[in-house]
């Protein structure tokens, strides 16, 4: 392999593991691989996060900087030689990669309006049976944005949003169009508190979405 193959390929695996398509142990393992010997019979390899090359000085990697006055490698392609007998591997640079952030796992919206979710139920359920409809103006826009949001990733932050706030005035409508009822009645507000709950969930899943999503 040639310094400019190897140069290539690591442009390829760095877009990949920036795309997140590739994880970053797999990424840092494989760019280990890509090393060269040059005609010195010196070993170098690329840094997997500063792009830098490294030379093995028979105990260490080091940079073009620690090895001063060492000239750099000099890039032009070389012939391919023909069977050439295998190389011995050289120990891989241990280099961390700094993680990417992490996604917006599937369950977190689900756990984060469970307690409201149960809660509104136990204290309505007489309610509820009576009018599925009324279930339904609780539920819906309580476990859609749960189950929704892990996609902003892939719908985008502002449509996730939007989507959230949407169900929150959804959800809230009830509790504002009997407002002038519940103002001084403790227990009216009470039977509320799973509402209250939910809202506060969802409204904590916006900035999770923004941060996750793309």
């Amino acid at each position: 392999m040639t310094f400019e193959e190897a140069s290539a390929l690591f442009a390829l695996l760095q877009a990949q593991w920036q795309q997140g398509l590739i994880q970053p142990a797999q990424f840092q393992q494989t760019v280990a691989q890509l090393q060269v010997m040059d005609p010195q019979g010196r070993w170098w390899q690329i840094e997997p996060y500063s792009a830098q090359w490294l030379m093995w000085n028979g105990s260490q990697w080091l940079t073009a900087q620690q090895l001063q006055p060492t000239p750099a490698p000099v890039y032009t392609p070389q012939p391919a030689p023909v069977a050439a007998p295998p190389r011995p591997a050289a120990p891989a640079a241990t280099t961390a990669v700094p993680a990417r952030p992490q996604r917006m796992a599937a369950w977190e919206g689900l756990v984060s309006v469970a307690p409201g979710f149960v809660i509104q139920i136990l204290q309505g359920w007489p309610s509820y049976q009576k009018d599925p409809k009324m279930l339904a103006s609780f539920a819906v826009p309580t476990l859609l944005p749960a189950i929704l949001v892990p996609l902003a990733r892939y719908i985008g932050r502002f449509v996730s949003i939007l989507l959230v706030l949407g169900c929150l005035a959804w959800l809230s409508w009830p509790f504002l169009s009997h407002a002038s009822e519940l103002i001084g009645n403790p227990q009216g507000i009470q039977k509320q508190a799973g509402r209250g709950l939910v809202g506060v969930s969802l409204l904590y899943l916006i900035p999770r979405i923004w941060r996750a999503g793309k």
